[in-house]
Parts: structure tokens; sequence; C-alpha cells
């Protein structure tokens, strides 16, 4: 099965919209998290492609968008479970993003926030760290597809702290 026809049945349209609207409302969550530390960003209203044809519109979406500066934030939600430690992570490597989703993005996210939804805490990937990660073709189980991730090593996570730290100081020198 090819991802199109997954996405244009009824059960993978379904779960294509139920993953979008529980993915923009992890992203809108940090967001808020970054605005409450002083970070100005914001996060653009939940829009769905009506046709597999205008999927391609979305291809380039950045999750979190910085007001006060330049650049992005990608935000994925997480179903397994974490705290705000990096060494709580419960696997030598996560995953940062579809091979594909992630050559498409430009400009390329400042980081990619990985959030827990079980207790909404999040550890960070820099993009910083990209040299290092490594292609890893994996089966997706819900689109029943083989697909091509960008994984990174868990020991170079950082936390939400690291990242906000990081923000304000780079917010502070556009101001």
């Amino acid at each position: 099965m090819k991802d199109s026809d997954f996405y244009s049945s009824p059960e993978g349209a379904k779960y294509f919209v139920s993953q979008l609207s529980q993915g923009h409302k992890w992203t809108r969550y940090i967001a808020d998290k970054l605005n409450d530390k002083g970070i100005l960003c914001r996060v653009e209203d939940m829009k769905v492609a009506q046709t597999v044809e205008e999927r391609k519109d979305f291809y380039n979406e950045q999750d979190i968008i910085f007001t006060g500066m330049s650049g992005c934030l990608e935000v994925k939600s997480q179903s397994i479970k974490f705290t705000k430690d990096p060494s709580t992570f419960p696997y030598k490597t996560g995953i940062v993003d579809t091979a594909l989703g992630w050559s498409r993005k430009n400009p390329k996210p400042l980081a990619t926030v990985l959030v827990c939804i079980h207790n909404g805490e999040a550890l960070v990937v820099p993009t910083s760290t990209q040299d290092t990660w490594v292609k890893q073709r994996k089966y997706d189980r819900f689109r029943k597809i083989n697909d091509t991730f960008l994984m990174v090593d868990s020991s170079l996570l950082k936390t939400f702290d690291d990242l906000a730290d990081w923000l304000l100081a780079r917010q502070s020198q556009k101001l």
C-alpha cells in the first residue's frame, strides 16, 4: 500500500485527522510554554488538505514560528514515556522525522521538540546534531507502510529548559 492510498481511505483519513489534531494540541502546548518564558512565538491554525493533491501545500509547514527572531521549531508528540531528564528516554535512539519530511523543510527547524503525551514533559533534538542522525527503515503500523526515518542517539537529547535558555539568548540578540 502506498502512503497516499492509506490517507485516501476512510480509515486513513480519520486516523490522519486525529493524529493531526493531537499533534496540533501539543504544538500549542509547547508554544504556550515558550511564550510563558518570554519567547515570542505563534502557531498557525490547524488546516487539513481536502484532497491528496492539496497535501503538497503542507509539505513545508512550520509547527512553531518565532515572532521575535528568525526560525521555527518542529514538535513531535510521543506515546512513549519519559520525563524532562534526557536519561529517562527509554530507547537508544529516537525518531526525529521521516527522511522525506525533513528533506522538504526549508528553512530547517532550529530543533525538534519531543513531547510526551502522558505527562507533557519535553525533550529536544537540536538540529546542530543532524550530522549524527542515521537513516533507518521502519514499518509504520498505522500507515501500514515501510518508511525511512531519521534517528538521533538519545545521548544527544537536551532538556526543554536548555532550549528555552538558548532561545531567550538568541531572541535578546535580535531585539
